[in-house]
């Protein structure tokens, strides 16, 4: 059966009338490249007060995080495991084993379904990550937290449901699916045991439904579903198959299912998180550089339009910019300053807005700042009022009024800061044969001056001086508390700043080192 019948004349009134119904050609390129847009139409309307329960992938954690930094009531955080990827749940199937076994009255985990390898190895097959060390009573404890939060979905307003994959991995023994595949160790301890299922589209629609039904029989009769599908593509492939075609089948079974899925029910809603993603350009998208996982930055304009769609009580202002000024960030970001630039002409922003941001990418793009330190002059912007305007000041505009890099007297380059120490390099144009003096700033206080005077063979190579000593390694602490910390390097003699710096860390930043 068809998923929708249209009558030919309402068929052709859509087209009139939808201005979203023509594929983007060169004339509106900009709703495609560098960062799509996609127009809404939402069927119901969300309030600031709701719950919110994520369920799915690692995606899902991502719209997790965004939703609880904005201070929305995010009940599926898992506050007694550290590591909240622990609970993301890659497919269909055990997205429904996790809800029925805190739902269901019957149904709970058991221990039974854990693995038991030699030397004392347990592996879950259950949860995300890697094989779990330890002995069963830790696994269990964990698997109790994850349930503990799982039954908080009772009390939701809201369910986001992300689907992730269509290759699931299957226990005879146990006729249940599992979350994640089993290690080689334990193939070859149970050869006939764990086979590999591609879900078609009946199969993952009848799971759907069965998930759709038990939320229905638990949580309010009032509760609605922002389905979409995860833009994070498979890491590896299990079948005889370039994981490219893979990837596009496995999307594509779940993304016809949840089509099939909202058009039945009248309480779900399609977002199409995983259109904004894939059709944008690659640099725009992958924060890690890895093409698999979201930037945290792209998540952000993702939430700005789910906020400017779905709710008329919540304001775009809690998260730093519309839509709007979040898509061209981002294009500026990565290097499309002239779409930046034509997104804020042609935005809907009061003309002082549009002219204080076309100011703003204007300074970014004299200084040529690399995306990194743009982002971290963002950053800064939104702290400036927790470290004050007078310090502020002192971070930003030392940067717009740096002399032309012709007219340096020293040459030399900010690399890295590791966590522990900051390290790079410095040549007084004055001094090539001889160690230069630099001084380093933390946070607007002079921390004391070095002698940048270790081998760097690869500056030694460039520069064609073989008595050359030019690199540094200084020893620094941050404070782990602090929002933003930035450290300035300047070479001592001249008192120029090198180029890398300043560099600036936010705190969360600090702690992924």
């Amino acid at each position: 059966m068809p998923l929708e019948i249209i009558k030919g004349e309402q068929a052709w009134q859509n087209v009139r009338h939808n201005k979203e119904a023509r594929w983007p050609g060169l004339s509106g390129k900009e709703r495609l490249y560098p960062v799509t847009s996609v127009g809404l139409k939402p069927s119901f309307k969300l309030k600031k007060s709701d719950s919110f329960f994520c369920i799915g992938s690692c995606f899902a954690r991502e719209i997790e995080k965004t939703l609880f930094s904005l201070g929305f009531d995010v009940l599926s955080e898992v506050e007694q495991v550290e590591n909240s990827s622990l609970s993301n749940k890659y497919n269909l199937p055990t997205i429904l084993n996790e809800l029925q076994w805190a739902l269901e009255p019957d149904q709970s985990f058991s221990a039974d379904l854990l693995f038991k390898l030699p030397n004392e190895i347990t592996e879950d097959c259950h949860l995300a990550g890697s094989a779990v060390t330890g002995d069963v009573d830790y696994i269990a404890e964990l698997h109790r937290s994850i349930q503990s939060s799982f039954k908080q979905i009772k009390n939701a307003d809201v369910v986001v449901l992300t689907l992730g994959l269509s290759e699931v991995w299957f226990d005879r023994q146990l006729g249940i699916y599992l979350n994640k595949a089993p290690s080689r160790s334990l193939i070859k301890l149970n050869a006939d045991r764990f086979e590999l299922h591609t879900l078609n589209f009946k199969e993952s629609y009848e799971y759907l439904i069965n998930i759709y039904e038990l939320l229905k029989k638990h949580l309010k009769p009032d509760f609605k579903i922002l389905v979409t599908v995860s833009p994070v593509p498979l890491q590896l492939t299990f079948r005889e198959l370039d994981v490219i075609p893979a990837n596009t089948y496995s999307k594509s079974v779940l993304r016809t299912v949840v089509e099939e899925f909202v058009v039945a029910q009248s309480n779900v809603d399609y977002f199409p998180s995983y259109e904004l993603v894939t059709l944008s350009y690659p640099q725009v998208v992958w924060g890690q550089k890895d093409y698999r996982h979201v930037d945290s930055l792209f998540v952000d304009y993702i939430m700005s339009v789910v906020i400017e769609n779905y709710f008329d009580d919540v304001s775009t202002k809690s998260i730093g910019k519309t839509s709007e000024i979040a898509k061209s960030y981002l294009c500026f970001k990565n290097g499309f300053s002239s779409e930046a630039q034509s997104m804020i002409t042609n935005s809907k922003q009061s003309v002082a807005r549009k002219k204080l941001m076309s100011l703003y990418f204007k300074f970014l793009t004299i200084l040529k700042m690399d995306s990194q330190k743009i982002h971290k002059l963002f950053m800064i912007k939104q702290h400036v009022k927790k470290v004050g305007f007078k310090q502020g000041l002192s971070y930003l505009l030392p940067s717009f009024f740096k002399k032309n890099k012709a007219a340096y007297s020293v040459v030399g380059y900010v690399d890295e800061w590791n966590g522990e120490s900051i390290h790079g390099w410095a040549v007084s144009k004055s001094r090539r044969a001889s160690s230069t003096r630099i001084k380093v700033m933390v946070n607007g206080v002079w921390i004391g001056e070095y002698d940048a005077n270790l081998p760097r063979q690869d500056v030694v190579t460039k520069m064609g001086n073989n008595k050359l000593n030019c690199g540094f390694s200084i020893a620094l602490k941050l404070n782990r508390d602090t929002d933003i910390s930035t450290i300035r390097v300047f070479e001592k003699q001249s008192g120029d700043e090198l180029k890398g710096s300043p560099f600036i860390i936010s705190k969360d930043e600090y702690k992924q080192r």
